[in-house]
């Protein structure tokens, strides 16, 4: 595991013998907070962020981009802090803790509202992996509406209730597939079950969270998982509950990830 803490506090290299699930810009390579100010660009990388994403996107500049201040706490973790975000609101602490013996990661986020109001805000995991996989997510079946899952439209932005026939994806056994591969697309499930699977390169990328069935979900569309394909990457795209987050009050999340061998 590889983490860029001058640029955003994110992943860079997450890899199982020597093969790295993470997707990577090379032309991003040595590029900061001042260059993507000058030209911005979308970051690449494991990322972490905030939502709901049209509040935001406009403010998240310092968290999104800044430098962290990195702290290694024993041989397997690394605590980075970020400078107090006055635009977002938000001072943020995230901690790697890296399996000694396996490609185990755990990922504990926490934010604090520095500001002098209330915040909404949730915590949106933002992890780019490469394309030309297979995408795993559960459906919550007790829904009635759209099956368990919806689909991003744009232009105006909306949610499609009935979301359209798409070659690449398929509902078998519970799951959502999907084949990260030609035009972009972006969705999400409903389930409660916290877990998000990806198949690529003779590996499985699994990454685990809570959920809270009594949560509000309303900052992520009411999803708890959410991807977006474009050909070039897949996101992964795991939501914590939205908070109402009082001046002072400190929320969390934590993500466990897993890279394991693919069974023949």
């Amino acid at each position: 595991m590889i983490i860029n803490a001058s640029a955003g506090g994110k992943v860079i290299w997450y890899a199982l013998n020597g093969k790295n699930v993470i997707y990577e810009n090379l032309q991003q390579n040595g590029k900061l907070l001042k260059d993507w100010q000058q030209s911005s660009f979308d970051p690449d990388g494991g990322r972490f962020d905030y939502g709901p994403e049209r509040v935001t996107q406009p403010i998240h500049t310092l968290t999104w981009m800044g430098s962290w201040n990195a702290e290694i706490v024993d041989n397997n973790t690394i605590k980075l802090t970020s400078e107090p975000d006055i635009k977002l609101g938000l001072k943020s602490t995230r901690e790697f803790c890296l399996h000694p013996d396996s490609a185990k990661l755990t990922i504990k986020l926490l934010a604090t509202n520095v500001s002098e109001k209330t915040l909404v805000r949730h915590f949106w995991s933002r992890t780019l992996v490469k394309p030309g996989g297979e995408l795993f997510l559960p459906l919550n079946y007790k829904t009635t509406v759209d099956k368990g899952w919806r689909r991003f439209l744009w232009n105006p932005d909306r949610m499609d209730s009935i979301p359209q026939p798409d070659e690449r994806m398929k509902i078998e056994y519970g799951k959502l597939m999907f084949q990260a591969v030609g035009s972009t697309i972006k969705a999400g499930t409903y389930a409660m079950d916290g877990w998000m699977g990806y198949r690529i390169d003779g590996m499985i990328f699994k990454k685990t969270f809570p959920t809270y069935p009594s949560g509000d979900y309303s900052g992520s569309e009411h999803l708890t998982t959410i991807f977006y394909s474009n050909g070039k990457f897949i996101e992964l795209e795991p939501c914590s509950p939205t908070y109402n987050l009082k001046p002072g009050q400190t929320i969390w999340f934590t993500e466990k990830w897993e890279l394991t061998e693919e069974l023949p």
